[in-house]
């Protein structure tokens, strides 16, 4: 501080004088404690957000899961009929020289005793005639087929319209081994351009 030749504080000392008073000093233990606290807040914030986006992913993760599961477990009553109808087309074949029926019709009454082997059990579609199984059965037979084709020539498959909700996932298919199998992603051949299927 400066003094005057009396003695006095001149008035701009007086004055940076009182305004240092008026601020609050800072210890270095008191600055870094704030700023202990300001990363602790952060820190805080930071673990929230992160619970939150991995609770957010863990729901998307399961969510997509029971989806997929729902895609895979609704054609699974499809797949034991078709087994059924495998082994029927098995002992036709053992009975004609290794051949396959033409016509799931050839089927009834000598191999497939009841008609509701035609249609899966979550198809609302009535029974029809037993002359005309083809036209109604939710499953479709590849004809021309015989026991020497390569095991992975298809035999029978599901209809897409018995599963609408699957339509875009892939159906369910039989072998002429007799093997069943869940085929993503592949879609049968169009029902009404005569196409048969691989």
């Amino acid at each position: 501080m400066r003094y005057s030749g009396n003695g006095r504080l001149t008035s701009a000392s007086t004055l940076t004088g009182v305004f240092r008073a008026a601020l609050p000093r800072s210890t270095p233990r008191q600055v870094m404690r704030a700023v202990r606290e300001q990363v602790r807040r952060r820190t805080v914030i930071w673990s929230v957000c992160s619970l939150v986006a991995v609770f957010v992913a863990a729901g998307l993760v399961v969510l997509m899961f029971l989806r997929r599961h729902h895609e895979v477990a609704t054609p699974v009553p499809c797949k034991m009929y078709l087994k059924n109808l495998a082994l029927c087309c098995q002992m036709y074949a053992a009975d004609n020289g290794g051949v396959y029926p033409d016509s799931l019709s050839r089927l009834f009454p000598t191999y497939a005793t009841d008609l509701r082997l035609f249609v899966c059990s979550q198809s609302e579609k009535p029974l029809g005639s037993p002359a005309n199984v083809d036209q109604w059965s939710d499953y479709v037979l590849v004809p021309g087929r015989k026991k020497t084709d390569p095991p992975q020539t298809v035999l029978l498959y599901g209809r897409s319209r018995s599963h609408a909700s699957n339509r875009m996932s892939g159906c369910n298919v039989v072998f002429v081994n007799g093997h069943v199998k869940w085929m993503s992603g592949w879609l049968p051949p169009s029902e009404s351009s005569g196409e048969s299927a691989p």
